[in-house]
């Protein structure tokens, strides 16, 4: 089955129409939501990981963030500290 789309008016005033193709039954991929980019999965209570301040953002803020979505989405319990030391920051897990 085919439906046509409307493209809108362009600066000319102008319209174009576009056909879509509709496909029942195309199985959707899963999420890729495989933890992002650090660690936290993988974390037990205690253990830590180092983050050079490059890719953890301007004062860790990506790394932080990270560590709120990771909790937020997992909906549990998961809490981690972060700190600023030479060279980056290090996170480590402090709660289940």
């Amino acid at each position: 089955m085919f439906i046509e789309g409307h493209e809108g008016k362009g600066r000319q005033g102008g319209r174009g129409q576009m056909t879509y193709l509709i496909e029942p039954k195309v199985a959707m991929p899963p999420r890729a939501r495989d933890g992002g980019k650090f660690p936290w999965r993988g974390m037990k209570v205690g253990d830590s990981f180092f983050v050079p301040a490059a890719d953890a953002g301007p004062d860790g803020k990506v790394l932080y963030q990270s560590a709120a979505n990771f909790r937020r989405y997992r909906k549990s319990e998961f809490k981690a500290s972060i700190r600023k030391v030479k060279g980056g920051f290090r996170a480590w897990r402090i709660k289940l």
